[in-house]
């Protein structure tokens, strides 16, 4: 009896070998059946994953050096997806103190100088290592100039 134990159960073994080997030298790929009531992972209409690159796509105002600002102007860079005030980085030459804060649209950042920009070109540089709110690495960092001077009073004659 246990003779016949040991061989029944080799050739159980036998087969599963040979189907395996033969399931692995098959040619034609056998499809997964979805299990009944499960969610699917393939999105049904895969043109609306967002495969795009996280990029800045407006300034305002302007990058424009020849156009001359109040010290107080506030900069609004618009990028094209939502991105927070914490995973926004950035470098500001002349050094000057800012306060960021979240535009009006969740893909909006607002810097404002905490006191104002020293006079003449501000640089600004808006780094690649800024994050999108899903984790996306700005594409490229962005350098923006403003040119900045207070008022000059008007030296002369006055009515007073």
């Amino acid at each position: 009896m246990k003779k016949n134990l040991i061989i029944i159960l080799s050739l159980v073994a036998i087969v599963a070998i040979i189907s395996v080997v033969a399931s692995l030298l098959s040619p034609k790929k056998k499809e997964a059946l979805p299990l009944p009531n499960a969610p699917s992972i393939v999105p049904e209409n895969p043109s609306l994953i967002n495969t795009q690159t996280f990029q800045l796509t407006d300034v305002s105002p302007q990058k424009n050096i020849s156009k001359i600002f109040l010290p107080i102007q506030e900069i609004a860079l618009t990028f094209n997806k939502p991105v927070s005030v914490e995973s926004f980085y950035y470098l500001i030459s002349p050094p000057t103190k800012v306060s960021p804060r979240q535009g009006e649209s969740p893909a909006e950042i607002i810097i404002s100088p905490n006191e104002s920009w020293q006079e003449g070109i501000t640089t600004i540089i808006i780094s690649s290592k800024t994050k999108s709110t899903d984790g996306q690495s700005l594409s490229a960092s962005y350098t923006y100039k403003l040119n900045t001077a207070f008022p000059k009073a008007q030296h002369g004659n006055s009515d007073y």
